[in-house]
């Protein structure tokens, strides 16, 4: 199977699974926060499904660009759309500070998805082990300035742990 057949049958497992899994909530809030964060990378893959093909196979490492890989590295980066879903359920927190978490969270999924971008800005290509460790790194690096922002936020307005734990693990 192509890489682009691949990708599509990828594509329609997500979305059925995802259906699954909003049918099966009810499709509340939680399903959508579930859904969001796995349905956003496939279908940031699909969009640029010709990247991702066998034409972009690099002649002397005989590597190409993984949608697999990818996939991995934009999931991880978009679990912090959980941190919008508050926004939605209460009035706490500043309307910024969404903003800013979902600018965060958005950057950091579609970096991963976008590597024939990044080769033109890197004077190496993606397309070898080096490459790819570094697109892990500015992965790695975007999702934990998302996070610090958020701690950071939390700390300035002065919310101890023990408030941003949900009540039912003994929070408030």
């Amino acid at each position: 199977m192509s890489s682009e057949g691949f990708i599509i049958n990828s594509f329609i497992l997500i979305v059925i699974l995802n259906l699954s899994v909003l049918i099966a909530f009810e499709f509340s809030l939680v399903s959508v926060a579930v859904f969001l964060p796995i349905l956003i990378p496939a279908c940031l893959i699909l969009l640029r499904i010709n990247i991702f093909s066998e034409d972009n196979i690099l002649p002397e490492t005989e590597i190409g660009y993984f949608p697999i890989f990818s996939y991995i590295l934009s999931f991880i980066a978009s679990i912090g759309f959980f941190m919008i879903f508050p926004a939605f359920t209460s009035n706490e927190g500043s309307f910024w500070f969404y903003i800013i978490v979902f600018v965060l969270a958005s950057i950091g999924a579609i970096v991963p998805v976008i590597p024939d971008q990044i080769n033109k800005l890197l004077p190496y290509d993606i397309r070898n082990t080096k490459g790819q460790k570094l697109l892990v790194a500015i992965t790695l690096v975007l999702v934990i300035s998302l996070w610090l922002f958020v701690i950071i936020y939390y700390i300035s307005i002065g919310a101890s742990p023990l408030e941003l734990t949900p009540a039912r693990f003994g929070g408030g």
